[in-house]
């Protein structure tokens, strides 16, 4: 179970976001309150989209296009870098993000356990991702992308 003590949303907040974007966080902490390690989590909405050869508009992704994230990275995959900063010093740069995230990830699990683990399910890991990128249910409070014609179905993550 988790418990949440502090939320906050990113500083160029936008109804989307795309390849990319540079998306800042800056999490201020009641006095008395430190970060412990490993207990930051975004969350958020997925949706994947393709846009066809000479099409201009984006089209919603089908099981037999074979999409997949990499099944140890997940989610964690689409953030490439991360770095952490306290009154403008630098503590921590992670310049292959996904990486490290999936090394963590290899060092817990085997494949068929993260195929099984709930914890799993949220960050997108194991091999049968490519289902969960179809989407499944429209995101609350989103506008549709520019371009993109049809349902736009999403995914949780976190």
């Amino acid at each position: 179970m988790s418990l949440f003590y502090n939320g906050v949303k990113p500083l160029n907040i936008r109804p989307y976001y795309s390849a990319n974007d540079i998306i800042d966080f800056t999490i201020k902490l009641r006095p008395g309150r430190a970060l412990k390690a490993g207990s930051i989590r975004v969350s958020g909405w997925l949706n994947v989209q393709k846009i066809a050869p000479g099409e201009v508009t984006a089209v919603p992704i089908i099981e037999s296009d074979s999409v997949f994230l990499s099944p140890y990275a997940g989610v964690h995959s689409l953030f490439r870098n991360s770095t952490c900063s306290v009154n403008g010093r630098t503590l921590e740069s992670n310049t292959m993000y996904p990486r490290w995230s999936s090394q963590v990830k290899q060092s817990k699990y085997t494949l068929e356990g993260l195929n099984t683990a709930s914890s799993a399910l949220t960050e997108l890991c194991g091999s049968q991702n490519n289902v969960l990128l179809l989407g499944s249910e429209i995101a609350p409070n989103t506008s549709v992308p520019p371009n993109v014609t049809g349902t736009v179905y999403s995914i949780p993550f976190s």
